[in-house]
């Protein structure tokens, strides 16, 4: 029999589960995926700076901070100037 997982717990593997891919997907984009080039050096930086901080931040989702004000403020963070 499968057991079940809090609503609490549920969340939190879900949210976990969105970042995880969120990182994924940056990484993978700033290693040229799906067959394209690298993007510029310093671009691809920023990306794989962005993708290590997406996973290192579920201390700010802990404090009440939204996801998406969280995701906001990386990218903003990594890609402006």
């Amino acid at each position: 029999m499968r057991r079940r997982l809090p609503l609490i717990e549920n969340v939190a593997l879900q949210l976990g589960l969105t970042v995880l891919f969120a990182a994924a997907a940056v990484r993978r984009a700033a290693l040229g995926g799906d067959g394209e080039a690298p993007p510029e050096p310093a671009l691809r930086r920023r990306m794989l700076a962005l993708a290590e901080e997406l996973l290192t931040a579920s201390p700010l989702r802990l404090r009440g901070i939204p996801a998406d004000r969280i995701l906001e403020g990386l990218v903003c963070r990594h890609f402006a100037g």
